[in-house]
């Protein structure tokens, strides 16, 4: 009886951990540069010359060896997908998408957990005139 009451204590517990520590973006960003791996030029809408986009994101919660994807998509068609490498449980990471002048109007940057297929944050930005 001991041993059972010990057994789902742990399981409990270990249930409790790997919830506290589900993977996350935290933050996710747009902006047009990256300086000193940091996002620089912040926003949610750019001109149609923008030339490029990036998606600077703070994955906490997969070790190393795990992997993201930026997934690109605009007018409800993948653009791109990028995969990114993580270092560490607090690894910051980025990708880029260049921009035709054609391409106005709403995008949307899916991050990806490629261990499950989850979609952990959505990131949207429109281009216009």
């Amino acid at each position: 009886m001991e041993k059972a009451i010990i057994f789902s204590v742990v399981i409990l517990a270990v249930m409790s951990t790997s919830t506290l520590f589900a993977a996350e973006v935290n933050p996710g960003m747009l902006c047009t540069a990256i300086v000193d791996r940091a996002c620089d030029s912040i926003g949610s809408t750019f001109p149609t010359d923008v030339r490029k986009v990036y998606v600077h994101t703070r994955i906490l919660g997969i070790e190393s060896g795990g992997s993201v994807t930026h997934r690109w998509i605009y007018k409800d068609k993948i653009m791109a997908e990028t995969k990114l490498n993580i270092g560490g449980p607090d690894w910051r990471t980025w990708s880029s998408k260049n921009i035709d002048p054609f391409w106005s109007g709403d995008w949307k940057v899916e991050i990806v957990n490629n261990s499950d297929g989850a979609v952990m944050d959505i990131l949207e930005f429109r281009i216009e005139e």
